[in-house]
C-alpha cells in the first residue's frame, strides 16, 4: 500500500530554468521521470529577429529525470535530460495550437533549425533551515550543470512555501541564483554569468499538511540572460510560469508572454511523474 505524502515538485532539470522553470529544490525525497519540451524561436510573429548570436530555431525534446534524497536537513539531487533536438513537436504546439487555436495570434516564422541530439546533467546539495515556523522552509545550496548546451556551477538561496499573511490557502516562495556560464557545443556564444530571481504564489489546502497533493502555483522569473547579442551583451529575460501538482505527478508550463516578445527562449513545459513511492512501496 502506498502511504504518506504524495505531493510532487521535482527539482527542474537544466536548461528549463532559463525558459522560466521553477528552480526550487525538493523538500522531500522523490524520483521523477517524464518529458520536457523547450522552444527557442529565432523570429516572432511580426518577423522580428531575436538579436542573439543563435541563428536558428531550436526545439528541445528531453526525456528527463530528477532524483532527490533528503538526509536530515540536507538534500542531494541529480537531474538529467536527453533527446533529439528537432523543430517538432514544439512548432505545432506554438503555432497551430497556442497561436492559431487558443489566441488567434500570427504564426512564428521558422528558418534554419537545429537537428542534433542534446543532453544536460546536473547535481546539487541543499541545506534546509527553519524560518517563521517549525518546519524547514528556507534553504541555500550549490550545484553544477553540464551538457551539450552549456556548463554552469551556481549558488542559490531562498525560501519555500512561507505562509501568506492571514491565509491558510496561500504560500509564497522565492529564490536568488548566481551562476558562472561556459560555452558548450550548441550555441556560438553565451553570457559569462547569470543573475536570476524567481518568485511564486501557491494555492492549496495547507491546513493539514505543508505540501498538499493538489497545488496550483503561479511564478515569474527574471534573469540576466543566457544568450548574448553580437556585441556580447546579455539579453535579459522575463518569463511566467503556471504549474499544477497532483497525486504522484506535476505539469508545468513556461512562456515569455509577460515580456510580450515571443522570441528567443519563448515557451516550454514539462510533465513529470514520481515513481519513488512505487519503487519503495511507501
Amino acid at each position: 500500500m502506498l502511504l504518506g505524502s504524495i505531493h510532487v515538485h521535482a527539482e527542474t532539470p537544466a536548461p528549463s530554468i532559463y525558459w522560466g522553470g521553477l528552480a526550487y529544490p525538493d523538500q522531500k525525497s522523490a524520483l521523477l521521470t517524464g518529458i520536457t519540451l523547450l522552444r527557442f524561436t529565432e523570429f516572432d510573429g511580426d518577423d522580428r529577429r531575436y538579436p542573439s548570436t543563435v541563428e536558428e530555431t531550436i526545439g528541445l525534446n528531453l526525456l528527463s529525470a530528477s532524483w532527490t534524497e533528503r538526509i536530515g536537513s540536507w538534500g542531494f539531487n541529480l537531474t538529467g535530460g536527453a533527446g533529439p533536438t528537432h523543430n517538432q513537436p514544439t512548432e505545432f504546439l506554438q503555432n497551430d495550437f497556442v497561436h492559431n487555436y487558443v489566441f488567434d495570434y500570427a504564426s512564428v516564422p521558422v528558418g534554419a533549425t537545429r537537428e542534433a541530439a542534446d543532453f544536460m546533467l546536473g547535481g546539487s546539495i541543499t541545506r534546509w533551515f527553519s524560518l517563521f515556523e517549525s518546519r524547514e522552509n528556507t534553504f541555500w545550496g550549490i550545484g553544477v550543470t553540464s551538457g551539450t548546451l552549456y556548463h554552469e556551477p551556481y549558488v542559490r538561496a531562498g525560501f519555500r512555501r512561507i505562509p501568506f499573511p492571514s491565509s491558510t490557502f496561500l504560500r509564497l516562495s522565492a529564490l536568488g541564483r548566481y551562476g558562472q556560464l561556459y560555452n558548450s557545443s550548441a550555441f556560438p556564444s553565451i553570457a559569462p554569468q547569470s543573475y536570476l530571481g524567481q518568485a511564486s504564489l501557491s494555492l492549496g489546502d495547507y491546513r493539514e499538511t505543508p505540501a498538499p497533493p493538489w497545488e496550483l502555483e503561479f511564478g515569474i522569473t527574471i534573469h540576466s540572460g543566457l544568450f548574448v547579442t553580437r556585441t556580447g551583451n546579455s539579453l535579459e529575460e522575463i518569463l511566467g510560469t503556471v504549474a499544477l501538482s497532483f497525486p504522484y505527478g506535476r505539469v508545468e508550463m513556461w512562456n515569455d508572454l509577460v515580456n510580450s516578445k515571443d522570441r528567443g527562449p519563448s515557451f516550454g513545459g514539462t510533465l513529470m511523474m514520481d515513481v519513488l513511492p512505487f519503487i519503495r512501496g511507501t
